[in-house]
């Protein structure tokens, strides 16, 4: 695996996961196909912070990673960190795929006038909750990550947070000013 570059390897080899974007941010292998309410990235080409906040602000596997050194990180910690992020990658696509497929038969259902409306019901809650399973996926993830660290690291995090939060707002109060 090859660490620091936001990219990973899946197990079978093949390229999948994350991919670096310009930015600083990532792209998943579904975030295109994802909306921004469901996913918590991609539509509206809108950050995670520009959205309110997202889990993957706060200090997640990838994030850990790619500011090891200046979290002051072990070799032996970034080692729980990648056995994290292989799993977590796996994860996240089965959840994805499943929300995916719970929009598609929703929208299916809802547009066939001769679906019954409890089945209709039916496909919203199954949306709500593929959407829901998604979410709390990204919260045990990010405290998966959090777990690996020691308290001045996990201080050190939330300073760098804090640090970037602030660093947005003054960015957008400069462009208000213009």
């Amino acid at each position: 695996m090859n660490r620091g570059n936001g990219v990973e390897e899946a197990s079978s080899g093949g390229s999948g996961g994350e991919i670096p974007m310009g930015d600083g941010s990532q792209q998943g292998p579904y975030s295109s196909l994802m909306s921004s309410r469901g996913s918590g990235r991609g539509g509206g080409g809108r950050t995670g912070a520009q959205q309110g906040g997202s889990l993957r602000q706060m200090g997640g596997v990838g994030m850990l990673q790619r500011h090891a050194t200046e979290m002051g990180l072990s070799e032996e910690q970034l080692d729980r960190l990648d056995a994290l992020r292989t799993r977590h990658e796996l994860e996240k696509i089965d959840l994805q795929a499943a929300l995916l497929k719970a929009k598609v038969l929703q929208r299916a259902k809802a547009r066939d006038l001769s679906t019954p409306e409890p089945e209709v019901m039916q496909a919203i809650e199954d949306l709500c909750r593929a959407e829901c399973e998604l979410r709390k996926m990204r919260y045990r993830h990010l405290k998966a990550a959090h777990g690996v660290l020691n308290p001045d690291q996990y201080e050190k995090v939330r300073r760098f947070h804090r640090r970037q939060t602030q660093d947005r707002l003054d960015a957008v109060r400069a462009g208000r000013e213009s």
